[in-house]
């Protein structure tokens, strides 16, 4: 419920940003991407994970078109990242796999997708595979307060 408060909150805020937003693609399309997570997230928890994976599937192309300004464009999750831990939430490792091998292209090294890829890899069986993501995940936290599990 206050997920979907929040969303129609946010839908409305945009509307009456309409105006201010014509000539500012950049932040239109961040809304837009906050938005279509947003209402992923409302259906996935209630249910309809089918229709959150549809939601993030159409909005993912809009934030990988997005242009690099000083790092990558501002977006808390990365759209194909959300789209991994849905799909694998759907239990379609192979699906689940490609979205986070796409959202690793555009964010090398995050964590974690590298932790998604592998439990997608452990989800498809691929023990290789599962290994090497979950070193290349020791390598980078090496230096941490403590190591994160990825199971």
């Amino acid at each position: 419920d206050a997920a979907r408060s929040a969303f129609n909150e946010l839908r409305a805020a945009r509307g009456e940003l309409k105006s201010e937003l014509a000539n500012d693609p950049q932040n239109r399309n961040r809304i837009a991407i906050l938005e279509t997570q947003l209402q992923a997230m409302v259906a996935a928890a209630s249910g309809d994970v089918a229709q959150a994976v549809k939601f993030v599937q159409e909005i993912a192309p809009t934030e990988e078109a997005m242009p690099f300004e000083f790092g990558p464009p501002f977006v808390d999750k990365p759209s194909y990242e959300l789209l991994g831990e849905l799909l694998l939430q759907a239990g379609k490792g192979a699906d689940a796999k490609a979205a986070f091998e796409t959202a690793l292209k555009r964010t090398p090294e995050r964590t974690s997708s590298l932790v998604g890829l592998s439990k997608s890899e452990k989800a498809l069986g691929d023990v290789a595979a599962q290994r090497q993501t979950d070193e290349k995940l020791k390598q980078i936290w090496h230096s941490a307060d403590r190591t994160p599990p990825t199971q």
